[in-house]
């Protein structure tokens, strides 16, 4: 095939897309080819080299490509350095794969080709370093030049990586916990011996004093709760008061209970002076399975 020197259809070079924030750099550099061999496509015409380096196994693929020099089997490309955007993630399993090509007017044709792991480049630069070319067509066996001599590209690759903690992947919401389980009622607390002020006759409703209103502390339970009966409570000074009546509910329909109350006994348990939350599960418990029997 014939072709003709500095062809203004020859291709010119391509730099890679440049580094997104937060991205490592990945500085390359071709600096020769020697023995270039001539292609089988170009019927034995002096080659037209170029290089295309592509990098691979990365989040965002990439590609440079060197000027094409025409009509020479030993091309200098400079020290023009391509730089290529890298995840410092990504730096442990990206490589560049650099492809030797002649430069036809047809299809190009692929000479040979090698391949550098970025992370040895992370480990130690390559400086001027000689890379045999292996021909991908016959076997990976080595390229070789019209002379017998080994086909080489001699490159420079040096890694800079981002500063500073990569950024946050996104991640999947974690599933909801499921619900704990209720826990079993605790057992009723041993009633003390009755005294005149706190008897109870077996079976009678929960007996309270009238006291003044005070200030409403935290209430249990709340209501539209699973143990709800009508009734907010609340603690002060060591003792178990009511905060709330709500309308309606079983505690408001005995007609036996105002705000303010002091609770002190529930069926003949004494509760005077043990006012925490703790308590007051057991004491709620206890009205439950009282108001239960009167429904």
């Amino acid at each position: 095939m014939l072709r003709k020197a500095r062809d203004p259809d020859m291709p010119k070079g391509m730099v890679p897309p440049p580094a997104l924030p937060g991205q490592g750099k990945l500085f390359v550099t071709v600096h020769t080819v020697q023995n270039v061999p001539k292609s089988d496509a170009a019927y034995g015409a002096a080659p037209y080299p170029y290089v295309i380096i592509a990098l691979e196994g990365a989040t965002r693929a990439a590609q440079a490509r060197t000027v094409t020099r025409d009509k020479e089997e030993n091309p200098t490309y400079g020290d023009k350095e391509f730089c290529f955007g890298v995840d410092n993630q990504a730096a442990e399993v990206a490589r560049l794969h650099f492809k030797l090509f002649d430069w036809n007017r047809g299809k190009d044709d692929q000479l040979g080709a090698f391949v550098v792991n970025l992370a040895d480049v992370v480990q130690q630069p390559l400086e001027q370093q000689s890379m045999n070319l292996i021909d991908p067509k016959k076997g990976g066996s080595q390229v070789t030049g019209t002379n017998g001599s080994p086909t080489r590209a001699v490159v420079s690759l040096r890694w800079s990586p981002a500063s500073g903690p990569p950024a946050p992947m996104q991640q999947k919401p974690a599933a909801p916990a499921a619900p704990a389980a209720p826990a079993a009622p605790p057992a009723p607390v041993a009633p003390k011996s009755p005294t005149a002020d706190t008897a109870a006759a077996p079976g009678s409703a929960p007996r309270v004093i009238h006291g003044q209103t005070r200030a409403v502390a935290t209430a249990v339970p709340v209501p539209g709760a699973e143990a709800d009966v009508g009734l907010l409570l609340s603690s002060e000074n060591n003792k178990i008061l009511v905060a709330q009546v709500m309308p309606g509910g079983p505690a408001s329909n005995s007609n036996q209970i105002r705000v303010g109350d002091d609770l002190i006994d529930v069926d003949g348990h004494d509760v005077s002076g043990y006012a925490n939350c703790s308590l007051s599960c057991i004491l709620l418990w206890f009205l439950i399975q009282r108001m239960q029997s009167r429904w």
